[in-house]
């Protein structure tokens, strides 16, 4: 995630892909990367902007993990576990009434591992 220039927080959704509609009026540009899994995921932004809008996983191709600050709402989106809390810094604060996994989520093993 650092690698992704955040400090090790990100909050997304995985949505799928037929659900998606990107109001941009042109491609969203992106960089491929490996991830931890070894597999390929795409991070893919505002060609106007620049901001962060999705990553697609390689491994779920029918789906994409929609940033939570690129949508018009993000105050209805709830959290429902957090992964990767191995990697947090000492002054994130973990949510013990969440799942929480130390690594991706079992559930998705090939989610964005980066």
């Amino acid at each position: 995630m650092r690698e992704a220039g955040t400090s090790g927080l990100r909050d997304f959704g995985c949505v799928a892909i037929d659900y998606l509609l990107v109001d941009a009026g042109s491609a969203t540009p992106g960089y491929t990367s490996i991830a931890d899994s070894g597999r390929k995921i795409t991070r893919e932004f505002c060609p106007s902007c620049g901001s962060p809008l999705f990553t697609r996983a390689e491994t779920l191709p029918d789906s994409v993990f929609l940033k939570t600050g690129s949508v018009d709402e993000p105050e209805q989106i709830e959290p429902n576990c957090q992964i990767w809390t191995r990697r947090a810094v000492p002054w994130v604060y973990i949510d013990e009434k969440l799942p929480c996994f130390p690594e991706g989520c079992p559930s998705r093993p090939e989610g964005p591992q980066d």
